[in-house]
């Protein structure tokens, strides 16, 4: 292994040789911490076996060897440091995946690709992000040993050979043969985008989902895209999660839990999708939010603010859920920066100038309690054309009062 100065990639794993960028194994020059350097050590060394001992028969089976030495580097990196691999995997995977299907035009992860000069077209984003979160959720659907086993097996099969994704597909299927994981695993790999899903209940017994493809914010062509998805789900009578599959060819799936006073879907955030609930239904979880977990409650604060900056839920319910955390919630109140540098926009583009500034001064004192070091100094924003502002969350003037509202509440309880 040798690392020297370089621009395109940190690292590279070529037959005999591991090339990385400056930085990488001299540790002491302090570029990259302790975490990321294990990522793209373990990530290159994974590549022995996900690369060289199976092959990718074409580059539009490249997530076989990027995707599993993604997966691996996290798997390796969590048990290095006595962490579960979700919690290694969710700001660098699952969060930066969701971030860029929303904000920027996707491809699926398996695309057609008959000319090898557009060959750098296929290493993108979510080969990296978005192949390593559907092997962890494979894994989470079959468990620690028949993922291994699957593995082991896709390996041996094909030691020395090139493969397609075709191949792993019929490798899960001998495998775990009881489970629809070929239509599950298809529906992800070959498809952009991700699926969200809308509950509302009737007869206060019966959760009735259906699903559609995620909004985004830019002019992109999406076609009726639905997906075979592996749901899980807690309720307030069982800190247990409990299974089921929404199938592509099903117009809605209807969930019978009539002793449930609450009922959240993907509680511990490793699925691949949002939940869209009725209004009635927000109510109830808000209003249970201090009787669910950590993981659970940072899966009610993404729904949220993934409704809210679609304009499916109101401003006064996202507040409304921000009353339930006080100062003893630290690392909640870290999941709603995003929405913060949203409200000081708007608040700042509507002549609230003073206002703005206040709501900087919480987000820097909640920062530097989480983060242990001060954010940048506060900047006004470079334009107030809805057309910049709106990448984050819509500007829309009837939420005005709303965001005064919130800048009154952090006042009244001393937050500031």
């Amino acid at each position: 292994m040798i690392e020297y100065q370089r621009v395109e990639t940190a690292a590279t794993e070529n037959w005999g040789l591991i090339t990385f960028r400056e930085g990488i194994l001299t540790a002491p020059l302090g570029i990259y911490n302790e975490f990321q350097i294990k990522l793209v050590v373990f990530h290159e060394l994974s590549h022995f076996w996900f690369g060289n001992l199976v092959t990718n028969a074409w580059w539009n089976d490249i997530w076989l060897q990027e995707g599993f030495a993604s997966y691996m580097s996290y798997k390796l990196s969590a048990k290095d440091n006595n962490e579960t691999q979700l919690n290694e995997m969710k700001f660098f995977s699952f969060n930066d995946f969701f971030e860029t299907e929303i904000y920027e035009k996707s491809q699926p992860i398996v695309q057609y690709l008959p000319d090898p000069s557009k060959l750098i077209d296929v290493f993108f984003g979510v080969v990296y992000e978005k192949a390593p979160a559907i092997l962890l959720m494979l894994e989470d659907q079959v468990g620690q040993k028949k993922f291994r086993e699957i593995s082991r097996k896709f390996l041996k099969k094909h030691a020395y050979h090139t493969a397609t994704t075709n191949d792993f597909i019929t490798v899960v299927e001998d495998v775990v043969p009881d489970i629809p994981l070929r239509t599950f695993l298809e529906s992800y790999l070959y498809q952009h985008k991700f699926p969200v899903l809308n509950v509302d209940i009737v007869d206060n017994m019966t959760y009735v989902i259906t699903q559609q493809v995620c909004e985004t914010f830019h002019q992109e062509q999406i076609s009726a895209t639905k997906w075979t998805i592996p749901i899980s789900y807690r309720t307030d009578y069982s800190n247990d999660s409990k299974h089921i599959w929404f199938h592509r060819e099903m117009d809605e799936l209807r969930l019978e839990e009539s002793d449930a006073k609450w009922i959240i879907f993907n509680p511990e955030g490793n699925q691949m999708y949002k939940t869209i609930w009725s209004t009635n239904l927000w109510n109830k979880i808000i209003s249970n939010i201090e009787f669910m977990d950590n993981s659970t409650t940072d899966t009610v604060i993404s729904d949220a603010l993934y409704s809210f900056r679609f304009n499916k839920i109101k401003c006064e319910t996202v507040i409304h859920l921000m009353k339930r955390f006080g100062t003893g919630h630290k690392e909640r109140w870290e999941l709603f920066f995003p929405l913060y540098d949203h409200i000081k926009e708007n608040l700042f583009c509507h002549k609230y100038t003073e206002e703005s500034k206040l709501l900087w001064k919480f987000q820097n004192k909640r920062y530097a309690e989480t983060n242990h070091k001060q954010m940048p100094k506060f900047r006004e924003p470079e334009s107030c054309d809805d057309s910049k502002l709106i990448l984050i969350f819509p500007l829309l003037d009837k939420d005005l009062p709303c965001y005064i509202l919130l800048l009154n509440m952090l006042l009244e309880s001393r937050f500031l």
